[in-house]
């Protein structure tokens, strides 16, 4: 579904990724684990279109994806960014209604249906984004979304800054979104352990290139990966 073949990007004399080529299928989950300065980020705002690729190309549905970020959205491919950044002076309910890109004009029911899968943001629709808790404020930012009708969502360190507990929650959605809608997913996560056993596949990124790649619980197996990245 989503293919990326021998793409690099450079920020001036800084390569952050070179020759990289991932493959997203429809339906799976696929993640990208690697340390921080790896490439990680680089790779999804690549595919958002936020930074410009030095070489090679992105497909999605076996075409060349626009250049511009919001026809990307409008394609289908929606990034849930590292750190939420949600619109905190924003309610609940205004940060689903300004993120349908569309005019999807079954508001009412899509953002029925959003609450139906986060009944607490139901409970807080008229509260402002800024005050909910760090793991609320992530399940808003999948909401978020969510509301854009995607056939691909991407993920940017869901797990970051956020309780163990809530970890766990927030993961377990991921894998709910995934098996209730079918939707892909291409997951950037520096929790290897739980990366590996949410996903069905796994690239390992370090200093911009692919080291390794292969069925998620092999490597999770793994005893190199073991000890580079789950510190056995």
């Amino acid at each position: 579904m989503l293919s990326l073949k021998n793409v690099s990007v450079s920020y001036g004399y800084v390569t952050a990724l070179q020759d990289i080529s991932i493959e997203v299928p429809k339906g799976k989950i696929v993640c990208v684990i690697g340390s921080n300065g790896a490439g990680k980020t680089s790779l999804l705002n690549a595919i958002s279109g936020l930074v410009k690729i030095k070489s090679g190309e992105i497909l999605f549905e076996g075409e060349k994806l626009p250049p511009q970020s919001h026809h990307r959205v409008r394609k289908g491919i929606v990034q849930v960014p590292e750190g939420r950044k949600i619109f905190a002076g924003l309610t609940v309910e205004e940060n689903l209604v300004i993120a349908d890109p569309k005019g999807y004009k079954g508001l009412k029911e899509k953002q029925d249906e959003i609450y139906n899968l986060f009944p607490i943001l139901g409970q807080r629709k008229h509260q402002q984004a800024g005050t909910l808790s760090g793991g609320e404020q992530q399940m808003l930012a999948v909401a978020r979304a969510l509301m854009a009708n995607p056939k691909v969502i991407m993920f940017d360190e869901p797990s970051m800054g956020l309780a163990p507990v809530i970890v766990k929650q927030v993961f377990k959605l991921i894998k709910t979104i995934n098996e209730q809608q079918n939707m892909t997913i291409l997951l950037i996560e520096q929790n290897a352990k739980q990366a590996m056993a949410l996903s069905d596949y796994c690239y390992v990124l370090e200093n911009g290139i692919i080291k390794t790649e292969g069925d998620s619980k092999e490597l999770l197996n793994n005893p190199n990966i073991q000890k580079a990245y789950l510190g056995a």
